[in-house]
């Protein structure tokens, strides 16, 4: 009897989500999608009570944090096929023993493609693998040292140590040390999340990616967020929240 394939989603965007459900469908109407997940916390609950799944999608840049925290909680048995909008480079290391990886915006032929190579394997991957491949992808990240600033009629450099927070401000993103100098730089929030050490580095929220000697008091408001107070000081108020101030708490405990 034909066996319906099932999965479980962990995806914090809806348009992806909503995106890759469809593509599921179409490749088979017949495709059963358990749960869409948008967080590592869910995540782990979910898996700490199910585990009756055939593929796992896993967005790797979740709105708590990275996605691999997950597999420190709970096991997931099942084959992980992990997909991000980060350049391919990054994850060669994902591509062997059935975990592979897509590149968002989603293709629908490589999509096929990774189903078609679970189906052909006809095995799931051991934790045992997949924590191999995390620690080594991990283990071999270098991190930037310095950013290099362009000036009117000047380049400088700033080392990463002096850097106190990034922030994105209207179109722009800014590099702000601890000196309270502010400079402008060329990468986007997601792509300096990418290249700095998460041990020392930590996007609060949207605007914000803090280093951990920037941070000052931290206070719990009524809502579960956090309010943090920076230095250098910032004028308006910045929160982290309530969905993510239990990994904040894991990372300056860690």
């Amino acid at each position: 009897m034909y066996k319906a394939m099932k999965s479980v989603i962990v995806e914090d965007e809806k348009p992806a989500a909503r995106r890759l459900q469809q593509l599921l469908k179409a490749r088979d109407a017949n495709f059963e999608i358990l749960a869409v997940l948008d967080s590592i916390e869910a995540a782990v609950a979910w898996f700490s009570q199910n585990q009756h799944v055939d593929v796992v999608f896993v967005d790797i840049q979740l709105a708590d944090g990275k996605s691999f925290e997950i597999f420190k909680h709970v096991t997931i048995k099942a084959p992980i096929i992990f997909t991000t909008a980060y350049d391919e480079y990054a994850l060669q290391a994902f591509s062997v023993n059935s975990i592979d990886y897509l590149l968002k915006p989603i293709d629908e032929e490589k999509l096929n493609r990774s189903l078609q190579k679970l189906d052909d394997l006809k095995g799931k991957p051991q934790l045992g693998q997949l924590e191999k491949l995390i620690s080594s992808f991990s283990n071999s990240k270098k991190y930037k040292n310095r950013f290099l600033i362009k000036q009117p009629e000047k380049l400088l450099t700033v080392e990463t140590s002096q850097v106190a927070y990034f922030m994105a401000m209207q179109k722009m993103v800014v590099l702000v040390t601890h000196e309270n100098r502010t400079f402008p730089v060329d990468q986007t929030l997601e792509e300096l999340e990418e290249m700095l050490d998460t041990a020392k580095f930590y996007r609060l929220n949207r605007q914000i990616i803090a280093s951990l000697l920037a941070i000052g008091q931290i206070s719990t408001i009524y809502s579960g967020k956090l309010k943090i107070s920076l230095n250098p000081p910032l004028k308006e108020d910045v929160f982290v929240s309530r969905e993510k101030a239990s990994d904040f708490k894991n990372w300056l405990d860690s």
